[in-house]
């Protein structure tokens, strides 16, 4: 934890997660 995780759906939306921040790309 800390360093953050990518998710991506199935519609090719990314989001970079952090502890506590959310950044869609």
């Amino acid at each position: 934890e800390g360093q953050g995780f990518s998710i991506v759906f199935g519609k090719g939306t990314r989001l970079l997660v952090k502890p506590s921040k959310w950044h869609p790309i």
